[in-house]
């Protein structure tokens, strides 16, 4: 802005990037681990995080006032697609690992 304070786009992009960050970082730790429990308790911070990342531009964070901006027409619909695969994708490896402790 004119007067040097950053856009409240900016912040959801900075959280939105941090939350992605801590994802891949617990789905790295979540690699190397063998236990069942502590693989869903690890699965379920993710959907966590991705939740709260899902609804940062627009609902926590608002967004700016014209649709046409960067922020309203990439940030939001990017999120938004990757949030939704991310927890989609790590409920379906956690039945899948629920499932798969049951035969043993």
């Amino acid at each position: 802005m004119e007067n040097g304070m950053w856009m409240h786009c900016h912040t959801a992009q900075l959280i939105v990037t941090f939350a992605f960050l801590g994802i891949a970082l617990v789905s790295l730790i979540n690699a190397f681990v063998n236990n069942a429990v502590i693989g869903s308790i690890l699965r379920i911070i993710n959907i966590i995080v991705a939740i709260i990342a899902l609804l940062t531009p627009g609902i926590i964070i608002k967004m700016c006032m014209m649709s046409t901006m960067r922020c309203h027409a990439l940030l939001k619909p990017f999120t938004i697609i990757m949030c939704i695969l991310l927890i989609i994708s790590e409920i379906a490896l956690m039945i899948i690992n629920i499932k798969s402790t049951k035969k043993n």
